[in-house]
């Protein structure tokens, strides 16, 4: 492909992209694509030519690889401390669009062995480095763990779930991060009384 034909890729998968994450995969038609891109319909399979399922799957292995670099990112900004690590994790993701994980794998129709590479790749991007991470500070002592992975799961999903609550709730970065903050402590402290 061309410079041109490259630029022309990425805007269409940022136009999918944009029309993915509102309408999920069944919600959204090859020619909703063109149509928003201001493209003919039939040009898309130039830029895509296995359809709907290839641009897919491209749009979530991108969003994938930008949540990837965004957790490591805010685990290495947060230095060894595994508390101010989760909350950086925390703040990372309520700063992001909504990724409703739920319906990309359950109620999105893609084909078995596209579904399998997806979920592969949500695991290896956003779980694997928050996992590795708890397990480095379980291995030095900072923090009990019964499933690493589970709460990993907990953590995105905490964080994920802000993006459903009324938009008066969040008005501005500050309450993002008091929010974020209010998160981590209860699940870092637990629902026990002491």
């Amino acid at each position: 492909m061309s410079a041109s034909d490259l630029t022309t890729h990425e805007q269409i998968l940022a136009t999918a992209e944009q029309l993915f994450s509102r309408r999920g995969y069944a919600g959204v038609t090859l020619r909703d694509i063109a149509t928003a891109h201001k493209m003919r319909h039939a040009s898309l399979y130039y830029y895509f030519p296995d359809g709907k399922d290839q641009l897919y799957l491209q749009v979530m292995e991108r969003n994938f690889q930008r949540h990837q670099e965004g957790v490591r990112a805010a685990l290495l900004s947060a230095g060894d401390d595994p508390r101010r690590q989760l909350q950086a994790v925390i703040l990372w993701f309520i700063e992001q669009p909504p990724l409703d994980l739920t319906r990309v794998f359950h109620a999105d129709t893609l084909h078995s062995p596209n579904a399998q590479r997806l979920l592969a790749l949500a695991f290896d991007s956003m779980l694997a480095p928050i996992v590795d991470a708890l397990e480095r500070a379980r291995l030095a002592g900072q923090v009990q763990l019964l499933d690493a992975e589970l709460a990993a799961l907990m953590l995105i999903n905490l964080a994920q779930g802000v993006h459903a609550l009324p938009g008066l709730l969040l008005t501005s970065e500050d309450e993002r991060q008091r929010m974020g903050a209010q998160m981590l402590e209860m699940l870092w402290q637990g629902l026990r009384r002491e």
